[in-house]
């Protein structure tokens, strides 16, 4: 019975090893989900990130030109 037991609690350590895997898998793709971007982080696609953060920035400069008003040169 005690031999028993031995390989019982390695395979238990085994597949909690391997649902713990699963788990933060699902985890993040629930995190990339729920974000609706498809780009979140440097670690999901860094290229993809710096281009992202860069078309924010045009998008929030037009932004504030358009909510200046025009005013006329000299």
């Amino acid at each position: 019975m005690g031999a028993f037991s031995a390989n019982h609690n390695v395979m238990s350590n085994g597949v909690s090893r391997q649902l713990r895997a699963h788990y933060g898998r699902l985890n993040d793709s629930v995190r990339r989900l729920s974000s609706g971007l498809r780009v979140e982080r440097a670690a999901d696609d860094a290229a993809g990130l710096a281009i992202r953060e860069l078309i924010r920035a045009d998008i929030q400069t037009l932004g504030q030109g358009r909510a200046m008003p025009a005013t006329p040169c000299p």
